[in-house]
């Protein structure tokens, strides 16, 4: 999931921590508010936004043609959706750093955003397993947590 759908997962992960739409903590129902919306937001923007922006990244890479208008518009949202999701990632990763008093190993707040653009995966997946058990919890696609409903909560 952290792979293919990098938005859900750190969805799943914000929601155990109760944090909105711009990284900071918000009421459970805020939360899970955010969390529909990232989810609806990543599932349209991989199901239809994603071939069309690819054509039109491939054409605006090799210089010649144009885009339809329709592409580069599907082209700069589904780009500003996947910088909007980096952000995520990196309050996310900042968030659980505090809380549990993570140091970092030597470049600060600049470690979580260069780790979250060069391995977004990597972090996502990590954030997952620092907030859960995974060898006693299996994971769960198809809940707001990534968790069974009736998991305990480690945050």
């Amino acid at each position: 999931l952290a792979c293919c759908c990098s938005g859900i997962a750190v969805g799943q992960v914000m929601m155990r921590f109760n944090l909105g739409l711009s990284g900071g903590q918000v009421t459970p129902g805020q939360a899970k508010r955010a969390f529909t919306i990232i989810l609806i937001v990543t599932l349209l923007n991989n199901l239809f936004f994603a071939e069309p922006s690819s054509q039109c990244a491939q054409t605006l890479s090799q210089g010649y043609g144009q885009c339809s208008a329709l592409s580069l518009i599907l082209y700069i949202l589904s780009t500003l959706w996947t910088i909007y999701i980096f952000f995520l990632i990196i309050m996310t990763r900042m968030f659980i750093r505090r809380r549990y008093r993570i140091k970092t190993e030597c470049c600060g707040e600049l470690e979580d955003c260069a780790l979250t653009v060069c391995c977004t995966c990597c972090t996502i997946s990590q954030m997952a397993r620092h907030t859960a058990d995974y060898k006693k919890e299996c994971g769960s696609f198809c809940t707001n947590t990534g968790l069974p409903h009736d998991s305990p909560s480690l945050v």
